[in-house]
């Protein structure tokens, strides 16, 4: 990564202000870092120029080893990109200045930015695999897993695109989360072998309950193939099948009871679980080997709205516990404790709190109303724990 500043002291401070931001929102040092390394880090973090030009000049000798010691820690496997460019940014830092004021060795240079452009062309490439799946990835619940995908194309077969809403036909969140599934996505542990055997998918998918794992791989390995359309397309759904496959596996289905013969969609096309149950033309199951125990809270929740003339949130506890277990959101998306959770909608979207599932597999975040449903002076339901 080339940088050239015509004028190096302005670099330095421009670098400093950047690189404050970053370190304060990624602590990526190892826990035997050097007293050199803690002193200059400090003094970059504070933008103290003269601080950093008199530890350059005093530790001379030990530069080398230092910039080294940052790159072999910037790639190591278990760092993130953004702590791995953190790193390799003030591996640059330390090389450049010693450059200028010990005459250093500009090949150490050289290898931090080749360090960082490779690092850079990685997350690049990650990304663009990524943008791949888009596509896929614009019904709720539909997800490309990636994992293994090199033995995948290896063996000639295409990605699995499972589906949530496919599988939300018949069961629960609950049946299946956090038992067998954890809430994570391409879940090293699930693996074609893993499957066979009968754990995972192959709870199900074992040519009796459903369909064979091992022998109809075309079925879910069907990203870029003809038969992704059942899982992409929700006009293509044959409901006479959906209700067949339902009484087989112990859900209740009665589609006499959907308004025109369709599933109900909600305004983004994707469908309306919440009608569909409260017209009680579905049931599905909450468990795989038996019915999950109904531990349903009754309480409810809202959230005031900070913004002037916007609707607060209710939040019920009974209609989503009523789908998931307890412990799928408790403790690791929401501490269970009165405001413990600083909940905000930068970081539900970002993916926390509530857009841990909303966004994902339930109902688009863009659906405002669907939540925010208390218009300003109107009273909270009886016995609903305010918070602001």
């Amino acid at each position: 990564m080339k940088i050239r500043y015509p004028n190096l002291i302005a670099f330095y401070l421009m670098a400093a202000a950047l690189l404050y931001l970053v370190f304060a929102a990624h602590h990526a040092y190892a826990k035997d870092n050097s007293a050199f390394r803690a002193q200059f880090t400090g003094a970059y973090q504070e933008q103290k120029l003269t601080a950093m030009v008199q530890l350059i000049k005093d530790n001379k000798e030990i530069l080398p080893s230092e910039v080294n010691d940052l790159v072999a820690e910037a790639l190591s496997k278990e760092k993130t990109f953004e702590e791995t460019i953190s790193l390799l940014d003030v591996a640059n830092v330390l090389a450049t200045m010693n450059i200028h004021w010990n005459n250093g060795d500009a090949a150490l240079l050289a290898k931090v930015e080749e360090a960082q452009d490779i690092e850079l062309r990685k997350e690049e490439e990650r990304r663009a695999q990524a943008d791949r799946w888009l596509s896929y990835e614009k019904l709720p619940g539909n997800f490309v897993m990636t994992n293994n995908e090199a033995a995948i194309t290896a063996a000639g077969l295409a990605p699995v695109l499972f589906s949530h809403w496919r599988h939300n036909f018949y069961y629960d969140c609950k049946a299946c989360h956090d038992s067998p599934f954890k809430m994570l996505r391409n879940d090293a542990r699930i693996t074609q072998k893993a499957i066979t055997e009968g754990a995972f998918c192959g709870r199900c998918h074992n040519g009796t309950q459903s369909f064979s794992a091992d022998k109809e791989c075309e079925k879910c390995h069907a990203v870029g193939r003809p038969q992704e359309k059942r899982l992409t397309d929700i006009s293509a759904v044959d409901l006479a099948e959906v209700e067949t496959t339902a009484k087989r596996v112990g859900a209740n289905w009665n589609i006499s009871k959907l308004k025109g013969g369709k599933l109900p969609l909600d305004k983004f096309g994707f469908i309306n679980w919440e009608e569909l149950r409260e017209g009680r033309a579905y049931s599905p199951v909450s468990g795989l080997e038996k019915e999950a125990d109904d531990k349903t809270q009754l309480n409810i929740i809202v959230f005031k709205a900070k913004v002037q003339g916007m609707k607060s949130v209710l939040f019920n506890h009974e209609h989503h516990s009523t789908h998931t277990q307890c412990a799928s959101c408790h403790q690791t998306i929401f501490k269970d404790k009165v405001n413990g959770n600083d909940v905000s909608m930068n970081a539900i979207g970002a993916g926390k709190f509530c857009g841990t599932c909303h966004g994902k597999a339930a109902f688009k975040l863009a659906d405002c109303n669907r939540c925010h449903t208390i218009t300003p002076g109107e009273n909270p339901p009886e016995g609903a724990r305010m918070r602001e």
